[in-house]
């Protein structure tokens, strides 16, 4: 069997290049156009790293959901004071805003030269059809087309498989595939399948499953990997959830499997306590003594807040019988419209009483934005007014939308999932300014909704809390 392995990196370098997922059709609001990496080496800052952006038109970034609707972004290294190109991504879109291919170019020489493209098509309803993977063959200068997914949903565009093709002089030919099974509207397996070659027939290369509580809450999700010498899946890594009342993470647990004797062991355990305004407040980590077979303290991690409820700090302390110390801190800063400005981190040191910029490549990031690194809203289509999602969280089948000013009597409501994926698209009519929008068939979870009326777009984030 040949073990292609490189579909899973594809797919991880596709969501870490962000193109895995259409790119959200809303009005973006505002516009990174850099950021930089800086290293410290225990006396200053030193840049190693910048990357840039350009956009056209109206789109840019919304920086809540990491969408960055760039045409460029080139990456430059930065050694001994020289910048240097490294690789720029391109892309070209489709009236919907949706990406319709991205290119992706390295510095070679004196000039870029290509080394990937993806191409994507659409449905109707604006999931992907098919994404196709080209290299350049440096040696023809011409793009070969190295893969192509389709995908294939049930009713209702919740999707069913990603199928995994492979180019050969006689057509495309069978490489892998991605299955998604549901159960009242959770997923509760996905199972990525190869193509054996030689046996012909499709091996089980790894299974997740997802399990739930009564209230519908992930309870229980686990990992089974395949044995490429015996070509049998066995359990690999669990993670099991606890809530508490409200509503939210208590306690989360990670698990391995300790084939030897066919059994779970602990790996690390965060349980989470909330302040006032059910934010994060202290996340505890203890760790599992394999020799003991009990937890152990390891660590807490303490958050602060500023009034708009940004996170500004984390602090880790680390224990050393019988206490926690400090041990490193992570800080953001924000401008005037609450998007980050700044990320740096530190390290305690215990002989100075003094957190000192880590000693690393990474040791800080600053983000700028259009005009003079404040963010410039450019929402040139935000509806006029407001609107309003209530209730927010939601409990219920229904949820009601209230646009302040409205100016016509029907509009389009399209919500996305966490990943970005369009999962409900809707004409609803406007009722004196308010608009009812089922959503029994939807599980909980975190989604956006974005409302299309009289030419005009805003998205909003609602709560689903069953």
């Amino acid at each position: 069997m040949k073990a292609r392995r490189y579909m899973r990196y594809f797919l991880l370098w596709s969501i870490f290049i962000g193109i895995i997922q259409p790119a959200i059709a809303q009005t973006p609001v505002v516009r990174l156009v850099g950021q930089s990496i800086y290293g410290h080496d225990s006396l200053r800052y030193v840049l190693n790293d910048t990357t840039g952006y350009t956009y056209s038109g109206s789109r840019g970034s919304n920086m809540a959901t990491a969408t960055h609707l760039y045409d460029t972004s080139t990456r430059w290294k930065v050694q001994a004071a020289v910048k240097s190109p490294l690789l720029k991504w391109q892309r070209i879109y489709n009236g919907a805003d949706r990406i319709s291919s991205h290119t992706v170019q390295e510095y070679v020489g004196n000039g870029w030269r290509n080394r990937l493209k993806y191409e994507y098509k659409y449905l109707s309803s604006g999931n992907y059809d098919s994404v196709s993977e080209w290299r350049w063959d440096t040696v023809a200068l011409s793009w070969s087309l190295r893969r192509v997914q389709v995908y294939v949903y049930k009713p209702g565009n919740i999707l069913d498989t990603i199928k995994w093709f492979k180019p050969t002089p006689g057509g495309l030919i069978d490489e892998g595939k991605d299955v998604y099974q549901y159960t009242s509207g959770n997923l509760t397996n996905h199972a990525l399948y190869i193509w054996n070659d030689s046996l012909t027939k499709w091996d089980t290369w790894e299974e997740e499953f997802f399990n739930y509580n009564l209230s519908g809450k992930l309870d229980t999700y686990t990992i089974h990997r395949i044995n490429t010498a015996t070509l049998i899946t066995s359990p690999s890594v669990r993670e099991v959830y606890q809530y508490g009342a409200n509503g939210k993470t208590s306690s989360h647990w990670y698990y391995y499997w300790y084939a030897p004797a066919q059994r779970w062991e602990g790996s690390y355990w965060h349980y989470y306590t909330y302040d006032a305004n059910n934010y994060t407040d202290v996340e505890t980590i203890n760790y599992w003594d394999i020799a003991a077979q009990q937890w152990g303290p390891q660590s807490r991690m303490h958050y602060y807040y500023d009034m708009n409820n940004n996170v500004t700090d984390i602090i880790e302390k680390r224990f050393v019988f019988p206490n926690y110390v400090e041990y490193r801190k992570r800080t953001w800063t924000y401008n005037l419209l609450n998007n980050i400005k700044s990320y740096r981190k530190y390290d305690w040191l215990a002989a100075t009483a003094y957190w000192m910029p880590e000693r690393s490549n990474e040791s800080q990031v600053l983000y700028y934005y259009e005009g003079e690194n404040t963010s410039v809203p450019i929402e040139q289509t935000k509806l006029a007014g407001n609107i309003k999602l209530y209730p927010n969280p939601a409990m219920g089948n229904m949820i009601n939308i209230e646009i302040e000013n409205p100016a016509g009597d029907s509009a389009d409501v399209m919500m996305y999932d966490i990943t970005g994926r369009l999962i409900k698209r809707q004409t609803l009519t406007v009722n004196n300014g308010v608009i009812q929008l089922p959503i029994n068939e939807l599980a909980s979870g975190q989604y956006y909704v974005s409302i299309s009326h009289a030419g005009k777009e805003m998205t909003k984030t609602l709560s689903i809390a069953r």
